[in-house]
């Protein structure tokens, strides 16, 4: 046989081996590469939950009430799918042919649709306080160094005080309960039910307790945003950096920042009349970027405080604080 007629022989017979492999995996039900192009693609979805912040007791914050780091499993976004092959040339869009002057000419001229009517919509309520000052004959304005200077008197001025106030949590949250204060450096929180919260400074450290939770978390009293209040002696601009004073209608602004709080940096501002005679509120950002909101009412200065409200007790003898 020569080396000619081999080669056909051995190419016939390789013909013939694919053919029956070919037609064996049709009959086996093996899809080819075309049919498979029409089985529905899956899809991967992720599913995002989102967590409102917990709450900051007073704006005071700490480890124990920071968000979780969410997954870097669950946050990333999927892949984008690979882009398509550009087309062939030939296969591109051609120019757009371009119409001669006469066939321009003949066309008529779009007619534009008639304009709709404008309404002018009403003017919406103003939420924001206004910053305009009050009449000079009513109340004077306050230079800014009086303000600050006013502030501090006010703070230094205050042995005891009873309030009680509304918390408004970072969540949006509102939050109710009694306020016990006994400068230099005691001070007390007590939240209504069906918060489980309680703070209690007793002059050294700043205790924060969650029944629910069974945990306490002490610091401080240095390390908190609420100098203002148990310092036992109040000099904002010292103590604390004072930022600027914003006047409104009925009160004034004390922006501050306190870099020496847990975590970092916290902004506050006290909010007081325009005599700077009674502090109203208090908000606090916190290094997290929370805000928290402290508004006071029933204001008592005069009230003797027990000073067993004061006192820290360890987790092992069953919390702290009277009750």
């Amino acid at each position: 046989m020569t080396t000619g007629a081999s080669t056909t022989m051995k190419k016939a017979t390789l013909r013939a081996c694919l053919t029956a492999i070919f037609a064996a995996c049709l009959s086996a039900g093996v899809a080819s590469p075309a049919l498979a192009q029409d089985a529905p693609a899956f899809e991967p979805r992720l599913v995002f939950i989102n967590k409102l912040p917990p709450p900051r007791p007073a704006g005071i914050g700490g480890p124990g009430s920071l968000p979780a780091p969410a997954s870097t499993a669950s946050t990333q976004a999927p892949a984008a799918d690979p882009a398509p092959p550009a087309a062939p040339a030939s296969a591109q869009a051609p120019a757009s042919a371009q119409v001669p002057a006469s066939a321009q000419a003949q066309a008529p001229a779009a007619t534009a649709p008639p304009a709709a009517p404008v309404s002018t919509p009403a003017p919406q309520q103003q939420t924001a306080r206004a910053a305009t000052p009050v009449a000079a004959s009513e109340n004077p304005v306050l230079g800014d160094a009086e303000v600050v200077a006013r502030a501090n008197d006010y703070f230094n001025g205050v042995t005891t005080m009873y309030a009680t106030f509304a918390q408004i949590s970072p969540g949006g949250d509102r939050m109710t309960g009694e306020l016990y204060l006994h400068r230099p450096g005691r001070l007390r929180f007590d939240y209504d039910p069906p918060a489980t919260l309680q703070v209690v400074a007793d002059g050294r450290q700043v205790a924060v307790k969650d029944s629910a939770l069974s945990t306490q978390d002490v610091y401080p009293i240095s390390q908190t945003p609420l100098k203002f209040l148990l310092g036992s002696r109040v000099e904002l601009g010292r103590s604390v950096a004072v930022l600027g004073v914003e006047r409104f209608n009925d009160e004034v602004d004390v922006k501050l920042e306190d870099r020496s709080t847990i975590g970092g940096t916290s902004r506050i501002t006290l909010t007081f009349n325009p005599a700077i005679t009674e502090l109203k509120r208090w908000s606090i950002l916190d290094p997290q970027g929370f805000t928290t909101t402290v508004a006071l009412s029933d204001v008592d200065r005069r009230s003797r405080m027990d000073p067993t409200l004061f006192v820290i007790v360890s987790q092992a003898q069953g919390g702290f604080g009277a009750n």
